[in-house]
């Protein structure tokens, strides 16, 4: 590069302006040039990997082809949660998970706690043109994985207008290093890509003290809808340190909310709306005023 380009001139620039820091900052100006370019190395080794992530159709579809012979194919249906099907199918599935992974009893589990828990529903159903029907119809049903015809995980959803919602999943405790979990969403997500009428995906309660439900932050990007804001906020790094840190009380008044740190409620206020007031925030807690009111 010969003296008196434009990008010389920026490069020498830059050099001048790295050996001032480090006469500021008593160091080796190598030692900075170094770690700016292993810092350099690493945005370029992240952006590579990036463009080459394999994308939703080629992680999933090869699940739903098997190998050799079709064995070790997944099938994927979508049976009516009050159904007798969903109901003789995916109790043992229920039950063996309960006890293994819960620590319940069997008497715990039986078939009448299964209906009332994750197969009744006030949504009903509508009728779908087949077990795999892509259409969605809505209602409540039981998104069913089947290896080899054996029934492996089981996702209880809402079908709504515009968003499928995942409200519990099981498994069998046989395939646990499956994470079947995970494999239920992508699969799910692959089946509504570019789907005319549900485009929205939510995958239920978030807690960062459970292990169990740790996965659903690998989902990236994704958005949160938030306790104390109650406003959909980007599910991001910053917001799960808040979180893990129990931090979420600033984060009202960070979006505009006002001042958290006011007096909590009056003498008429309830006592459960004492105790949010003083995690949430005055601010915050008198919009569940209205309500309670």
């Amino acid at each position: 590069m010969r003296p008196g380009k434009a990008r010389y001139k920026r490069w020498s620039a830059g050099l001048d302006a790295l050996r001032a820091r480090a006469g500021a900052l008593g160091q080796s100006a190598d030692a900075l040039l170094a770690e700016r370019a292993n810092r350099w190395r690493r945005r370029r080794e992240l952006r590579q990997r990036r463009q080459s992530a394999p994308s939703l159709a080629e992680l999933v579809d090869p699940l739903m082809i098997g190998g050799p012979g079709g064995r070790g194919r997944l099938l994927w249906r979508l049976v009516p949660s009050d159904s007798q099907l969903a109901i003789s199918s995916g109790h043992a599935c229920y039950s063996a998970y309960q006890c293994a992974v819960h620590g319940d009893s069997p008497a715990d589990c039986g078939e009448a706690k299964f209906r009332r828990f994750l197969c009744l529903s006030p949504l009903a159903a509508e009728a779908a043109e087949a077990e795999t029907d892509v259409q969605w119809p809505k209602g409540s049903y039981h998104s069913q994985l089947l290896l080899d015809g054996r029934l492996i995980g089981v996702d209880v959803i809402d079908i709504l207008d515009s968003t499928v919602s995942s409200a519990y999943f099981f498994f069998d405790p046989a395939f646990k290093r499956l994470q079947l979990g995970k494999v239920s969403a992508l699969l799910q997500l692959r089946r509504l890509q570019g789907h005319p009428r549900l485009r929205h995906y939510t995958m239920g309660s978030y807690s960062p003290l459970s292990v169990k439900l740790a996965y659903k932050a690998e989902f990236q990007p994704a958005q949160i809808m938030c306790p104390i804001a109650l406003r959909w906020l980007p599910f991001d790094r910053d917001y799960r340190c808040r979180l893990e840190a129990g931090q979420l009380r600033g984060l009202y008044a960070d979006l505009g909310g006002g001042d958290d740190d006011a007096e909590v409620g009056d003498s008429s206020d309830s006592a459960g709306l004492r105790r949010f007031a003083r995690l949430a925030g005055q601010q915050c807690a008198s919009r569940f005023r209205l309500l309670v009111d």
